[in-house]
């Protein structure tokens, strides 16, 4: 049977890479939210159910509608302009939304260093004033761990852009103070959270920070 995926986020780049990996599989079946009708028309084109969502002007039970039937829910929006409404009570209203239904799988995609102050005021970031940026990834971080969900927290490095490798780093050496594990493709990302929708159930309420390395995905979820 295949499942449908809900990916909140379809029009940015890790979102656009997720959908086309469930289209082509056999197994998911993806349901692509963008905000504009010529997105729909070209997800459509090719394939893709989409539906019209402005996550930061919708409602819980906007949401709530516009998810049911999904089996996991992928959230992976984020705007430059517009950080609470979308970064942070974007997530928060589609976690809501999640439990309104009962969809108890929920993938939110975070930062790295979203738990570490310190980090957000290194040397290597300082200059970039993304104070904003990172309290509102904290508390909705903070908020859907507090959560009934089955929620998985991805924390990826810097973006990059460019293919992906397959591979990251060992999950039990990624720390914030280490440049070289502080990047990652966004196709390396996509790929982690493909990989991971078969095994849910033994990534539940916990968070992964990924960076790039040289252990294959597949290993690194087999692991745990």
């Amino acid at each position: 049977m295949v499942s449908k995926v809900a990916i909140i986020g379809s029009n940015g780049k890790i979102g656009k890479i997720l959908v086309k990996k469930l289209k082509d599989s056999s197994k998911y079946s993806p349901l692509a939210f963008v905000r504009k009708q010529e997105q729909i028309e070209k997800l459509k084109a090719d394939g893709v159910e989409a539906k019209l969502l402005d996550i930061g002007e919708a409602s819980v039970d906007d949401i709530t509608k516009a998810v049911k039937g999904a089996k996991v829910v992928v959230f992976s929006a984020g705007s430059e302009e517009d950080l609470f409404n979308v970064d942070l009570d974007g997530a928060l209203k589609t976690a809501e939304a999640c439990e309104n239904l009962g969809i108890k799988k929920f993938i939110l995609v975070s930062t790295i260093g979203a738990d570490d102050r310190d980090f957000w005021s290194s040397p290597t970031l300082r200059d970039f004033n993304l104070r904003n940026y990172f309290v509102c990834k904290r508390v909705a971080d903070k908020i859907i761990q507090s959560s009934n969900l089955d929620y998985t927290i991805v924390r990826p490095g810097v973006l990059l852009e460019g293919e992906g490798t397959g591979k990251i780093v060992d999950l039990d050496e990624v720390k914030t103070d280490r440049n070289d594990v502080c990047f990652i493709q966004r196709a390396d990302v996509a790929e982690f959270i493909f990989q991971s929708l078969p095994h849910l159930d033994k990534m539940k309420k916990k968070v992964f920070t990924l960076g790039n390395g040289d252990v294959p995905i597949a290993d690194i979820i087999k692991s745990l």
